[in-house]
């Protein structure tokens, strides 16, 4: 009971700086071109994977040409990544929506596994882009 009354005492003299009520325009420039462009990986590549070997313009481009796409597309993810994790780390983010513990800790398990994803994913690609498709 000390504890908090002193702790309310000691925070009623501090001039924290508030949340704020939205993201900042660059984030939210980040978020819907990452998401664009992870929409685009994998669009392009189910069109890949079924375009049939006996019609190899079926959808319009041959499967190379789509691998192309999705690999430009993934490296540029990747690069956004930077600016995005950074973002995230050093700039203020508005509260959580309310909700109780489980709702809360659902949202967070959720965002750590699609940061872990933006991130695995495109370094996996570049890596197996390197070792196996070397001539392309």
């Amino acid at each position: 009971m000390i504890t908090s009354t002193l702790q309310k005492r000691l925070l009623s003299t501090v001039n924290l700086p508030a949340l704020p009520d939205k993201y900042s325009a660059g984030a939210v420039f980040l978020h819907w071109s990452i998401g664009l462009g992870v929409a685009t990986c994998i669009t392009t590549v189910k069109l890949a994977q079924w375009t049939p070997k006996d019609e190899p313009t079926k959808y319009g481009y041959t499967k190379a040409e789509f691998m192309g796409v999705h690999k430009s597309t993934a490296v540029l993810v990747a690069g956004l990544m930077f600016p995005r994790i950074g973002l995230r780390l050093f700039q203020k983010q508005p509260p959580h929506p309310p909700g109780n513990i489980v709702e809360k800790l659902g949202g967070q398990i959720s965002h750590f596994a699609l940061y872990a994803l933006m991130v695995g994913l495109p370094a996996s690609g570049i890596a197996m882009g390197k070792s196996v498709y070397k001539g392309f």
